[in-house]
């Protein structure tokens, strides 16, 4: 009977202390892997906001440029962040505008890209940079369009009388991507891709 339960409580007492040691590990390696990806995205996005900072100061050279010189066009090279995207604000009929341009009638910005007006004003809000601008803006995605069903969808808004040239200009590889900047006196600045 004494062996009986030695064999028990010796049981008990590995599995109890081993498992509680192993869930203990799990749960803090799991901790420590999230709070390492929540620090990274966090420094990947103030990365991000740098590097849109500094490319928004490249197209604000070349449309002073422009500015200065109607009807010359002045290229600026956009080097990144990958997967953002250059807009203009208004944009189309939409009366409504990021937060970072509601204090200027036309600004131009580089965003984080989301589907929806609505969601882009507010991914401009918060991981975007953008500078006003002294005239009507527009930008032109000029290029075809690198999949089937946007190619499609292009075809169907121009069939359908939509605007299809007053589009957003992806920031995408291979990069840097070149746009021309010119300025008319009756249209306003048009950046194009």
């Amino acid at each position: 009977m004494k062996k009986r339960e030695k064999n028990k409580k010796a049981g008990v007492g590995f599995f109890g202390e081993n498992t509680t040691n192993i869930v203990i590990g799990v749960v803090c390696f799991v901790l420590l892997l999230f709070a390492g990806v929540q620090i990274y995205g966090f420094f990947q996005d103030q990365t991000d906001m740098e590097k849109a900072q500094k490319n928004i100061q490249f197209i604000d050279i070349a449309i002073k440029r422009a500015k200065e010189n109607p009807g010359t066009t002045y290229s600026a090279m956009v080097f990144s962040p990958t997967g953002y995207w250059i807009a203009a604000w208004p944009y189309k009929n939409v009366p409504e505008k990021p937060r970072l341009c509601r204090t200027f009638e036309n600004c131009i910005c580089i965003c984080n890209p989301a589907n929806g007006i609505t969601a882009s004003i507010e991914s401009c809000d918060s991981l975007g940079k953008c500078i006003p601008v002294d005239s009507d803006i527009k930008t032109i995605y000029k290029r075809s369009p690198p999949t089937w069903y946007k190619t499609v969808s292009k075809n169907i808004q121009e069939y359908l009388g939509g605007d299809v040239t007053n589009i957003n200009i992806p920031i995408e590889e291979p990069l840097p991507i070149e746009v021309n900047i010119t300025y008319d006196l009756n249209k306003g600045y048009e950046v194009v891709y």
